[in-house]
């Protein structure tokens, strides 16, 4: 902002990249000086130059990618909106009817567009067990990545949400 300010009235800026650090965290501090440092003169430097400053902003964000929200808007999920209730009904019965509606739209539509492995896991959140994908494509892609990738290929798999055991894998998928 400094820098714009002193082009618009015309006084001369130095060329060169040095930066007040402040009152700059070490995160802050390390993502500046690396995004700001000279460009290498090889294309190694470069490559090593550009590695430098992605590990910076991971380091500076430390926020994990690949959640389980879409990026898409919803849409709305017609058979899993629930009944009007009167304002005093506890989130436990929401939770619940909530849940029961998902039950039923995993096992009644054809391509449904609710993970029954999340349905069924009881340690997560009742959001994120319900959660409704915006295509049943995306369900697939989600099935794909979280739960057929973290299961080996000897292991024994149960289906919490209709208590079945799978011999493999292939059974499961």
């Amino acid at each position: 902002m400094r820098d714009v300010k002193q082009q618009l009235t015309g006084i001369e800026i130095k060329d060169d990249l040095e930066v007040e650090h402040g009152d700059l965290l070490p995160a802050q501090k390390e993502l500046v000086d690396a995004i700001l440092a000279h460009p290498g003169l090889s294309l190694e430097e470069e490559i090593h130059r550009r590695n430098t400053v992605i590990r910076a902003v991971m380091r500076y964000c430390g926020i994990e990618e690949g959640g389980m929200h879409a990026s898409r808007p919803k849409r709305s999920s017609g058979p899993i909106t629930l009944p009007g209730k009167s304002e005093d009904a506890s989130q436990l019965d929401l939770d619940k009817e909530a849940l029961e509606a998902a039950k039923v739209s995993v096992y009644k539509e054809t391509r449904p567009r609710i993970c029954f492995v999340c349905l069924g896991n009881e340690n997560l959140p009742t959001d994120f067990r319900i959660h409704s994908f915006y295509t049943s494509g995306d369900l697939s892609k989600h099935f794909k990545r979280k739960h057929l990738a973290n299961t080996g290929k000897g292991e024994s798999i149960r289906c919490n949400l209709c208590q079945v055991d799978l011999d493999n894998k292939m059974h499961w998928q």
